[in-house]
């Protein structure tokens, strides 16, 4: 039985699919005691061109028995005997196989996860905020931000989000520095962030 787990915003999606093909990809690897025989000189030559086949090239010698390739001019044609094709993960899996079950998840991140895990990191800085600023529980606060065009996106669509986790009652992206206001900086995708929280 085999599962791909693809990410969602709020759960996992589950896809069964009937093989694992989709979730690896093929590299070859040549076998030099065939390449000597036929190449002689230039096994190491074309060796070096088994090594870099692509995954369709692969499919073609398993599906037809031969693959005829350009070197230096001349076609070589290759076969099964000359090549060794291991299944590699594919890029993007964590594949993990017990018995006869095998589950790959698919970590790739879209927009939408990048921002989720950017806002759910900028709600965690706050809370430390709030701790070492030794505000009480049930506080609440005004938080300021100067960023980049890319957390104040994902902040912008997730302002209910982070005003609800950090009893924010505002939520502004603001230039004007606040000297006595507790401040943290840090980085995110290379770009600066600075955040101030005020208690009400």
């Amino acid at each position: 039985m085999i599962f791909k787990l693809l990410p969602a915003r709020e759960n996992l999606a589950v896809e069964l699919i009937p093989n694992t093909d989709a979730l690896t990809v093929p590299r070859a690897e040549p076998i030099f005691k065939s390449l000597g025989r036929k190449f002689g000189k230039n096994a190491n030559a074309v060796a070096d061109v088994i090594r870099h086949l692509t995954p369709e090239q692969i499919r073609q010698l398993e599906a037809n028995g031969t693959l005829a390739l350009t070197l230096s001019g001349e076609t070589v044609t290759l076969n099964p005997d000359d090549v060794r094709v291991k299944a590699e993960q594919a890029p993007g899996l964590a594949i993990s196989t017990e018995g006869e079950w095998t589950v790959a998840l698919d970590t790739n991140l879209d927009e939408a996860l990048i921002n989720e895990g950017l806002v759910r990191e900028f709600v965690n800085r706050v809370q430390n905020m709030r701790k070492d600023a030794g505000f009480e529980v049930v506080d609440h606060i005004r938080i300021y931000y100067e960023t980049s065009e890319l957390p104040h996106h994902a902040l912008q669509h997730s302002v209910a989000y982070v005003k609800n986790e950090t009893l924010a009652e505002t939520l502004e992206r603001n230039g004007v520095t606040r000297p006595h206001a507790p401040r943290e900086e840090w980085e995110i995708s290379g770009d600066k962030t600075i955040i101030y929280i005020e208690r009400i």
